[in-house]
């Protein structure tokens, strides 16, 4: 193809010419590109929370159950499983979100 403008040729699938800057009249396809790959990917620190404050619960929880506080040990327990379970949630969702 060649510039309306400028008359050089340039790619076929240009939005402007590289050589005088007019638009060519292509439209752009709102593919992902790779400037958005960046945007695309679960944030590090959700993983590890997901990961570390559960762990973290369970530990607590045991460490109670052996000290004789069952009660409390077995909450720290529940609850812990309960949080992997929904940050485990929220990560799935937004990564289903992001691929859309």
């Amino acid at each position: 193809m060649y510039c309306k403008n400028c008359g050089k040729e340039i790619n076929d699938k240009a939005v402007i010419c590289v050589n005088c800057g007019v638009p060519t009249g292509v439209s752009v396809n709102p593919s992902k590109s790779s400037e958005g790959l960046a945007d695309d990917v679960v944030p590090g620190w959700l993983i590890a929370v997901c990961i570390l404050i559960p762990i973290a619960g369970i530990i607590i929880g045991i460490i109670k159950c052996s000290e004789g506080s069952e009660i409390v040990g077995k909450k720290c327990i529940k609850y812990s499983v309960i949080t992997w379970l929904i940050c485990f949630a929220v990560i799935f969702i937004s990564y289903s979100y992001i691929n859309i």
